[in-house]
């Protein structure tokens, strides 16, 4: 490959959907519409799973399509990593916001989170480990941190039953700092408890979706438009979601704008299709200062100048929160320099 010795001078456009719901940020959305990639997040932040196993799919979901799972199959989604935000998202803050149909019963309604059929699960070595933000036990959603064996009674439960054959719309929240976790259900508190503040429930790197996989411990169902968040949701934003399945309240960017190359002169278009609820509010911005205007879903630039190159992004707001896109490079070629050629 051969290139020019002139520098090139970049602009970035393209999006990272980190969402702001009232501070809280979403780092995956798994609507399972798609069969051919059921672990695919559509946020747009490509937090997808890294494996599975038998997970099936239905077009009778909550909103589009769902991931069926079996017990008998050993069915899961699986995350894993140092880096992924998913596989480590119960390291902090988190909320997690799924739809569950099932009929199945597992044990007592009274068993604790670690030996219920998980439903979101991470096992995390050493004295915390066993970090289930749900699971099945009897007919009731669980929600355990902790050891089995140090800590025995971390486990709170839903008041009512998750397992009716209807979708049911279940959240779980915890707070780092003061320990304190929480079970909704159909956008009502039902569970709340303070368990271990402060500690970090993150060494694995790993979450599972649809089974205790390390005791082998599985759910049987169906499961729609999950949601992890990093941060706490607040009741209002757990309401929206229950009343609006497959949406989230902030704003998300589904499609991010696109890196481009131009000749000085030509005239660019930046794009971001975001998805939330309106009304929606824009402010592109270039190397972090606002620009004057550009307050639109489209931002063009007439006759560009190499003098306008930078690092441009999109900031979208409205009543929930905010979400700031990444930046992508545009390349302003002056008219005496010619592109890269390949030989």
């Amino acid at each position: 490959m051969k290139t020019n010795r002139h520098t090139l001078t970049t602009m970035i456009a393209t999006a990272f959907v980190a969402t702001s719901v009232a501070s809280a940020s979403l780092i995956g959305h798994f609507t399972f519409d798609n069969p051919g990639s059921i672990g695919a997040d559509s946020s747009g932040l490509a937090n997808d799973d890294d494996s599975l196993k038998s997970v099936g799919f239905t077009v009778t979901g909550i909103s589009g399509g769902a991931a069926t799972f079996s017990a008998s199959a050993r069915s899961y989604l699986r995350w894993a990593g140092i880096a992924d935000a998913i596989a480590n998202s119960v390291g902090g803050d988190f909320s997690f916001s799924v739809w569950i149909k099932t009929t199945q019963v597992f044990r007592l309604d009274t068993s604790p989170g670690y030996q219920g059929a998980g439903i979101i699960y991470s096992d995390i070595r050493g004295a915390h480990n066993d970090t289930i933000p749900l699971a099945l036990t009897g007919n009731k959603g669980a929600f355990h941190t902790g050891s089995s064996v140090v800590f025995v009674g971390n486990t709170i439960h839903s008041t009512t039953a998750i397992n009716s054959g209807i979708f049911t719309h279940l959240v779980v929240t915890r707070e780092l700092l003061t320990g304190n976790k929480t079970i909704y259900v159909n956008g009502v508190q039902e569970a709340s408890a303070t368990h271990q503040p402060g500690v970090s429930l993150n060494e694995r790197h790993e979450l599972f979706v649809g089974g205790n996989y390390s005791d082998g411990l599985y759910f049987n169902g169906t499961l729609d438009d999950l949601q992890v968040y990093n941060q706490v949701l607040t009741t209002d934003e757990i309401s929206y979601l229950y009343n609006n399945s497959g949406q989230t309240p902030a704003p998300t960017v589904s499609v991010p704008p696109q890196s481009q190359t131009v000749e000085a002169g030509a005239d660019v278009t930046l794009n971001v299709t975001v998805v939330g609820t309106p009304p929606l509010s824009y402010q592109w911005r270039r190397n972090g200062t606002a620009l004057p205007g550009a307050t639109n879903a489209m931002l063009n630039l007439l006759n560009v100048q190499t003098n306008q190159a930078g690092d441009y992004q999109a900031v979208i707001t409205n009543s929930f929160g905010s979400v700031t896109t990444t930046v992508a490079t545009l390349t302003v070629l002056s008219s005496s320099v010619v592109p890269p050629s390949i030989v």
